[in-house]
């Protein structure tokens, strides 16, 4: 897992922007927390704060986080994994 900051808020909409094969998922237990995936990195950031890692590491990196924070994060996981499954992803040229 990596530490990073984003300067100011309206650099997440940026990245966003320049990354069209990452998608954002709003966090169910904080209106502040973000997951920014593209299906094999996931970014997780709060107001400027920023970890990245890989979506493999979710259930251990997990453990480090509040327990619904944990939750959500596994329940994502799940989720990814079965967007994959499926054969599911955004369409990349």
């Amino acid at each position: 897992m990596k530490r990073g900051k984003f300067t100011k808020k309206g650099d997440i909409k940026a990245f966003l922007d320049r990354n069209p094969y990452y998608f954002a998922i709003e966090s169910i237990e904080s209106n502040r927390l973000f997951y920014i995936t593209d299906g094999e990195k996931i970014i997780m950031t709060r107001d400027s704060d920023a970890v990245m890692m890989n979506v493999k590491e979710m259930p251990k990196e997990s453990e480090k986080f509040i327990t619904k924070i944990k939750d959500e994060m596994l329940d994502i996981y799940a989720d990814i994994k079965d967007y994959k499954r499926m054969g599911l992803s955004i369409e990349r040229n």
